[in-house]
This record gives structure tokens, C-alpha cells and sequence, in this order.
């Protein structure tokens, strides 16, 4: 039995219908095959369906029926689309493996410079440099290998480890915040954001100038208006050269730190003070609400 035309129409989703609608009118009013993938809606859910078809003429070459075959291909549509996301993950990790590079290559000369402050003699100086590349390669690691964590990482400790390359031999960080375990995800996106946050401190910020230094807070808080809980990280520069304002273009490292806390369904704000950067970093959390406090 035969499906009103209407009908047909009515069941696919708004966003192909138009599209649909003017390849079956082009189909019968030049008799060539019609074929077009689209959604719908079906009892048992939402499908994805390919169609082929034709409009059949009478002996006066009057159309007087549209036939054809249609097939599901739902599970062909949903793995081609979690191809593309797997790309673009793929794409991502790619593009900020090869930023992270440049950046550890960018920044030995500014722990070269971190560690000539301290001191004039030049073994010492050599032992200083070959202990904080060491530090930042381990950093490196940690990173990198975030996302293989069964456990999850602890969070002071991450912290630590990724900070460890910017140490001045004095009190230079102020960390606080409560005891808690990241899952991989979580992990990896800190991890990221803070080298990228104490790359662009060591380049331009508070640690690029004898005397700053930068305080990291984390609290773990549950959403007043549900029963989300949210990780939020605060970075906060002082002691650095003077701010002006906003740069004036948003660099890589920026557009990172937002698209790496997006894909978890949270965000990063900035506010720029006089004395150094202050970032804001928000991520969905979940599992038991951790008790008591660490500092350092």
C-alpha cells in the first residue's frame, strides 16, 4: 500500500524535508532517478534512511506513481559520524602535540634564563638546566600519558609534576585546594591547561620576571540550580609585568584551554589585572564529593 505523499513528508526531519521535497519534485517533473539520504522519525526512534526511486508515467506520459526501495542505514550514518569525531579528536591531539613541541623547544631558553638569575658558576648553572628540561620532560609525559590512567590522577601531585619546570628555588606557586582524583579526561584537560598557562606565564607573565608568582585554587562545588558538581581551577598571576588589556589576538594555546574544557561541557573566562593574568577553568565532574583540604 502506498504512502500519502504528505505523510512521507511529515516523517522527515525538518532540517532535510525542504531538500527532499524539491529532489522527488525534480524526479517527476524530469523522470530521472531519485536518491537521497535522510532522517526520520519511527516508532522505535530516530533512523536515517537512503532512498531510491522513480515516477512512472501512464501511455499519455502523465506521472501516476512514484516507487522505489528505502533503506535503513542508521548504522552506517552513526558510525560515519563517530568516524568524523574520532578525526577530529585525532586532529586536535595532533595539532596541539605538534604546539606542545614547539613550546618545549620555545621554552628552554626561558628556563636558561630562570636559572641564570640565581646563580654565575657555570656548572651549577648547567646542573639547574639539565634538572628543569628533565623536569619538563617528565612533565611532558605526565601529559601525554593522562589518558591511560586506570586509577585517575591525583590532583596536587598533577600539579606539582606539570609545575616542576618552573620552580625559581623559591616561593613562586601557592597551590590549595581539596583532595581529589581525576578521571582521564579530567586529568588530561588540567594537565594541558596549566602547561599552557605556565608556558605563556615563563614567556611573557608573572614568571618571566624575577619576584612573580602565581596562585592556583581548586574547589569542588555543586551546582545551586541542580545536581551537577563542578571542578573549577583558578590561575592567578601577580608580580609580572603590567597588563594593558586583552591581547590583541587570541593565540593557539587560548583557543586550546577553551576547546579542550568545552569538549567536557564546561568553559574558560579571563580577566587581565594590572599585575597578571587571572584564568577561570570550569569541568563537570562526578562521583563522590571529596572531604578535606591540601595546601601548599
Amino acid at each position: 500500500k502506498g504512502l500519502p505523499v504528505e505523510d512521507f513528508f511529515w516523517r522527515i526531519d525538518e532540517a532535510d524535508r525542504a531538500r527532499v521535497r524539491d529532489a522527488v519534485t525534480a524526479a517527476v517533473e524530469s523522470g530521472e532517478q531519485f536518491e537521497q539520504e535522510y532522517g526520520v522519525q519511527a516508532p522505535d526512534g530516530h533512523r536515517w534512511l537512503l532512498s531510491h526511486g522513480r515516477c512512472r508515467r501512464d501511455e499519455e506520459g502523465k506521472p501516476f506513481r512514484f516507487s522505489g526501495v528505502v533503506v535503513d542505514i542508521t548504522a552506517r550514518y552513526e558510525a560515519e559520524v563517530e568516524r568524523e569525531a574520532a578525526l577530529e579528536r585525532a586532529d586536535l591531539m595532533l595539532r596541539e602535540v605538534d604546539h606542545r613541541v614547539k613550546n618545549l623547544f620555545a621554552l628552554v631558553p626561558a628556563i636558561v634564563r630562570m636559572s641564570a638569575r640565581g646563580t654565575n658558576d657555570a656548572r651549577e648553572l648547567a646542573s639547574q638546566i639539565e634538572a628543569r628540561v628533565g623536569a619538563l620532560a617528565r612533565s611532558h609525559s605526565l601529559t601525554l600519558n593522562a589518558a591511560s590512567s586506570r586509577t585517575g590522577v591525583d590532583l596536587h601531585s598533577l600539579v606539582n609534576a606539570v609545575l616542576e619546570p618552573y620552580l625559581d628555588g623559591g616561593d613562586v606557586f601557592h597551590l590549595s585546594g581539596a583532595p581529589r582524583r581525576l578521571s582521564d579526561d579530567e586529568a588530561n584537560t588540567t594537565s594541558l591547561a596549566l602547561h599552557e598557562l605556565a608556558t605563556n606565564a615563563a614567556k611573557h607573565g608573572a614568571l618571566s620576571v624575577p619576584g612573580g608568582h602565581v596562585s592556583i585554587r581548586w574547589t569542588d562545588e555543586a551546582d545551586p540550580e541542580g545536581d551537577q558538581r563542578w571542578l573549577r581551577l583558578g590561575w592567578r598571576e601577580a608580580g609580572g609585568p603590567r597588563i594593558e588589556g586583552p591581547p590583541a589576538h587570541t593565540g593557539f594555546g587560548t583557543r586550546l584551554i577553551d576547546q579542550l574544557a568545552t569538549s567536557l561541557g564546561g568553559g574558560a573566562s579571563r580577566l587581565w589585572h594590572e599585575d597578571g593574568l587571572e584564568v577561570r577553568l570550569s569541568v563537570p565532574v562526578r562521583g563522590p564529593k571529596p572531604a578535606g583540604q591540601s595546601s601548599r
